[in-house]
């Protein structure tokens, strides 16, 4: 084969390609493909084929790309890298397509494997990346053509800077320098990824084209992945700081070539300056480029700080309120980050002009669609801002908004009675008539989300009813849904409210028994005989949705009456029966059984319930024993392998009962390249479909018996297992050192179980602990979730006491490679300050402070900008020029402790607002400011500051309607922004566009 590829190429290397893939035709579909290529790629680099050729780069990225190439035969390749660098470079800048990215990735994979010690290899990988760095864009020439605007101005700009901007490669400062259009293969973007982890020094050329192409034009993402590696750097990075500052200054004497700005040649001094992350370098950078940029802070912010196209300061707030030349709007925009501090007055014309923009408002066009209009933007603008400039135009424009409903039908009725709880304190008495009136006012054909619209009403008409009102209403509404949080709503009985409402619609309605059943679940009375009879019926009779809500109410109200009903019935805990059949039926059941041995009906009760009640009897070796019994047959079932990698599967525990929610799971490849659900329905439709996919595995794992796959297990009756059924523990766990297929299919028949004994043995066992620790996080499939929404294998970290290895862990956890954003980093902060763990992240962010590495000092600003503010806290404003990436970081983590003690005040001021208004006002600024640390202190500060009124009542009620909106504004604030947590760290681009978590680990970051 070699002998004709040979001969071939003497023809053109497009003949060598042609003769290779004919041979290759008959053995493609089989591993003789593979044997064969990795056999002529031995003898190309034994017989030491010339550079020249064209023939190893043929061969190489035939077995790189071989779709029946085995990992040993790539690595095999590997192997052989210091003598193919040539070949493989070629690979790499000739991969472009989909079906070739194995080729480049396998490829780039061998180059980086080199040793660092082979230094002439390095040097002409070195000087071939120059040419990947050293490129920017130019206009097309159809757009020049057409008088493009924006083509226009970059034409203006290359032509000032190097005096041309058509295609072509030109030496600008020594560098080849390549102009070109718009492509989509940037191979700088591998760059930092193939320098990681190698002596820098040697590739400082690499890093003065790079400087360069930033000078002259836009070079994508590149700058920001080198900025990384320059930070990261653990071999020379004093050496290439060194070498980088020489290069700054030298470079100050080196001669343009004709055409080349001066400015070039100083910024890019600049940037060699901004690569070496060092504080006090940037400074000197920024203090270089300000000397040469047209506008100065003194000139253009100081002169007109209301109109400056500067970032406002606080302490000239008071000037955009005088500026006679600005709408209230435009100075309002101008303020709004400074909005939500609580020391800041407004003018009587400010005011006036918010209650304008209220008027001006178009109610009739908000809320009208699916779709996000123009006119919803601006209400979600108006509401934060007028809430805390002026409340009555709050008033007015929700008052207004309600009037509208007399007009709504079909989609229009559909979205404002969606959008009604986001207004529940500001409901009024006429307000209710006009709700009423679009409830009974259905579309023509209801969609089939008509029952929660009417849901939607009810929670905003009945919300000031007397409790018969509210009753009577739900009775005669027999199509709308009953939530628990409209349960929740129903007002507390009176003397005969039960016996009244029975009086009034009879025990035959079935719609009268839902509501009665749903009332006493919530405010649970003892039943007389006449009522629990008949829902003893219902519960042993009806179908699903009627049953259920009887067993809630009868062991609410009269658990060991019900208990005795179910013995005497026979009834048992059915696998398939939904979890609320399963969890009231056995509490009742125990209720009615205080006397009998857990073994009378321990075939009647879940596993989990059954261990509970061991557990709450004491622990006997015979309970405990049918306990592990009952847990040991739901461990059985082999279907874990069909799991639906497609869907993220949550439990969150919340008071007596899960919470399960399957969603999407954003790790999941997606086939079509993402670009499918960009449309909403083709999105909604794949979430759909995800759920479903979800939901029926769960159904099936619990059909088939493994019904603890959801459950969360009591950490006492964990720390009960492990203290006196150590043998069992044992048994569970077996195959922990090296997880055998058996134990992880045992964790996630049981995560709940496994995530509880976790957290005992890391207090009781720690090394066993941080075993099952480490297989679960990576074998456990559905996540389950705590505090402040963080998954329960982060808080456990911070629950348990402190050890070598519970620190060892947190240590892990804390390392740059567990956080590729500086979102991740916020979890963490929240998870230890949630659950006891602040003293240890204060002592890792001193110790951060104090560290010779740049990373640590960035994280230790960011990670110090994340902690809640004492209670003495005084905001701290900037004032004067932002210099270098560190003042900017500083800025940021101090806006950020500024605006978490604005969001504590108004979380307070909403508790203790003395008016619905004033709380409604306080409700809004505080969703525009608060984060997920909010999560740290909202509920002690509910609990502190409880109430036993009316208001008290509403104001718990308007948090529990919009649960998903408060989520949704703290989670948003890690997302929002040009800044946004979840694409950047420490400020910058994220690195795991460039550096995998396993590279980052083996650096030891």
């Amino acid at each position: 084969m070699l002998g004709a590829l040979d001969f071939a190429e003497q023809t053109s290397a497009e003949k060598a390609a042609q003769v290779l893939d004919e041979y290759l035709d008959a053995v493609r579909a089989t591993s003789q493909a593979a044997k064969i290529l990795t056999a002529a790629l031995s003898v190309l680099v034994e017989k030491k084929w010339p550079h020249a050729s064209v023939v190893p780069q043929l061969v190489l990225s035939a077995l790189l790309q071989s779709q029946n190439a085995g990992d040993e035969q790539r690595q095999h390749a590997v192997q052989l890298a210091p003598a193919l660098v040539e070949p493989l470079l070629q690979v790499v800048e000739e991969s472009r397509s989909r079906a070739t990215a194995s080729a480049r990735h396998w490829a780039l994979v061998a180059l980086h494997q080199i040793p660092a010690v082979n230094g002439s290899a390095w040097e002409a990988i070195a000087n071939r990346i120059v040419d990947w760095v050293a490129h920017t864009t130019c206009p097309a020439t159809e757009k020049v053509a057409t008088n493009d605007q924006s083509a226009k101005h970059q034409v203006q700009l290359l032509t000032e800077k190097i005096g041309t901007a058509a295609p072509g490669v030109y030496s600008v400062l020594g560098v080849p320098m390549r102009l070109h259009e718009q492509e989509h293969d940037n191979l700088g973007e591998y760059v930092p990824q193939l320098l990681l982890g190698k002596p820098l020094t040697p590739a400082l050329n690499v890093f003065l084209a790079a400087t360069v192409a930033s000078a002259v034009g836009h070079t994508g993402r590149v700058w920001s992945g080198l900025k990384w590696l320059v930070m990261l750097n653990p071999v020379d990075r004093a050496g290439l700081q060194a070498e980088l500052t020489r290069l700054s200054a030298v470079a100050t004497g080196w001669e343009r070539e004709s055409g080349i700005h001066p400015d070039v040649l100083q910024q890019v001094c600049s940037l060699l300056l901004w690569l070496t992350g060092d504080e006090q370098l940037e400074r000197e950078a920024s203090r270089q480029s300000l000397a040469r940029e047209d506008f100065r802070y003194s000139r253009d912010y100081l002169t007109d700080p209301a109109r400056s196209f500067f970032a406002l300061e606080h302490r000239h707030v008071d000037l955009v309120w005088l500026d006679t030349e600005s709408s209230a709007f435009g100075k309002l925009q101008r303020a709004q980050a400074f909005l939500p501090d609580p020391s800041l007055t407004f003018p009587v014309s400010l005011e006036q002009g918010v209650i304008e923009w209220g008027l001006s408002l178009n109610l009739e066009a908000m809320n009208s669609s699916r779709n996000y209009s123009a006119e919803d933007h601006t209400l979600d603008s108006f509401l934060p801002t007028a809430s805390r400039v002026s409340p009555p135009a709050v008033e007015g424009v929700v008052a207004r908004w309600f009037g509208t409903f007399h007009g709504r039908d079909d989609e229009r009725r559909h979205w404002a009675a969606m959008t009604l709880p986001r207004f529940a304190l500001l409901v009024r008495p006429v307000d209710v008539a006009a709700i009423r009136d679009m409830r009974l006012r259905r579309p023509a054909s209801p969609n089939k989300d008509e029952r929660i619209v009417l849901l939607s009403l009810l929670e905003g008409e009945l919300l000031n009813a007397p409790v018969d009102v509210q009753l009577d209403t739900l009775v005669t509404e027999q199509d709308a849904f009953i939530s628990i949080t409209l349960a929740e709503e129903l007002r507390p009985p009176e003397l005969n409210t039960v016996k009244d409402f029975v009086h009034r619609w009879g025990l035959e309605n079935t719609r009268a028994l839902e509501v009665l059943c749903s009332y006493v679940i919530t405010n649970p009375r003892p039943l007389d005989h006449e009522i629990f009879d008949q829902l003893v019926q219902h519960a042993l009779n009806s179908d699903e949705d009627l049953k259920t809500l009887a067993f809630m109410a009868l062991t609410a109200c009269n658990p060991k009456q019900f208990g005795q009903a179910l013995v005497g019935a026979g009834w048992k805990a059915l696998p398939s029966a939904n979890e609320y059949l399963q969890d009231f039926g056995c509490k009742a059941v125990f209720a009615a059984s205080e006397e009998r041995p857990l073994a009378d009906i321990s075939d009647m009760v879940t596993p989990w319930c059954l261990l509970d009640e061991a557990v709450k009897r004491g622990g006997s070796p015979e309970d405990l024993t049918l306990a592990v019994q009952a847990i040991d047959r739901t461990l059985q079932w082999d279907g874990f392998s069909s799991f639906p990698m497609v869907a993220r599967i949550s439990v969150k525990s919340i008071g007596t009962r899960n919470s399960v929610s399957v969603e999407p799971n954003p790790q999941a490849p997606n086939e079509d390249g993402g670009f499918k659900y960009v449309d909403p329905d083709a999105r909604w439709a794949h979430h759909q479909a995800v759920r479903e996919t979800g939901e029926t595995y769960l159904r099936n794992a619990k059909s088939a018996g493994a019904v603890m796959a959801t459950r969360v297990v009591r950490i006492e009756a964990a720390r009960m297992l492990v203290g006196r059924c150590p043998e069992v523990v044992s048994r569970w766990l077996e195959g922990l050192g090296e997880p055998t297929q058996a134990l992880v299919s045992r964790l996630n028949l049981a995560g709940g179980l496994f995530l509880a004994l976790c957290e005992v043995l890391l207090e009781t066992d720690a090394i066993r602990g941080a075993q099952l620790w480490h297989v679960l996080r990576r074998h456990l499939r559905i996540q389950f979730v705590g505090a402040g929404e963080l998954d329960e294998l982060l808080l456990i970290l911070f629950r348990v006491p402190e050890n070598a290895e519970v620190l060892e862990l947190r240590e892990q956890f804390y390392s740059l490679s567990q956080n590729a954003s500086d979102e991740s980093y916020l979890d963490l902060a929240l998870a230890a300050v949630s659950q006891g763990g602040a003293p240890w992240l204060e002592a890792a962010i001193a110790a951060d402070e104090v560290a010779t590495e740049p990373f640590r000092r960035k994280r230790a600003i960011t990670l110090r900008g994340f902690l809640p503010p004492d209670p003495l806290f005084q905001a701290k404003w900037r004032e004067g020029l932002c210099v270098g990436s560190w003042d900017a970081l500083r800025m940021r983590t101090q806006e950020m402790s500024n605006r978490a003690s604005q969001a504590r005040y108004w979380w307070k001021s909403f508790l203790t607002a003395p008016d619905a208004l004033v709380a409604f006002c306080s409700w809004q600024v505080f969703l525009a400011c608060a984060d997920k640390m909010a999560w740290v202190w909202m509920d002690s500060d509910i609990e502190f500051h409880r109430a036993d009124n009316e208001l008290w009542r509403l104001k718990m009620l308007h948090m529990r309607l919009n649960e998903s909106a408060l989520k949704s504004a703290l989670n948003r604030k890690s997302k929002k922004g040009a800044n946004a947590l979840d694409r950047h760290l420490v400020g910058w681009d994220s690195p795991d566009s460039w550096f995998t978590h396993d590279a980052l680990t083996g650096l030891g970051f």
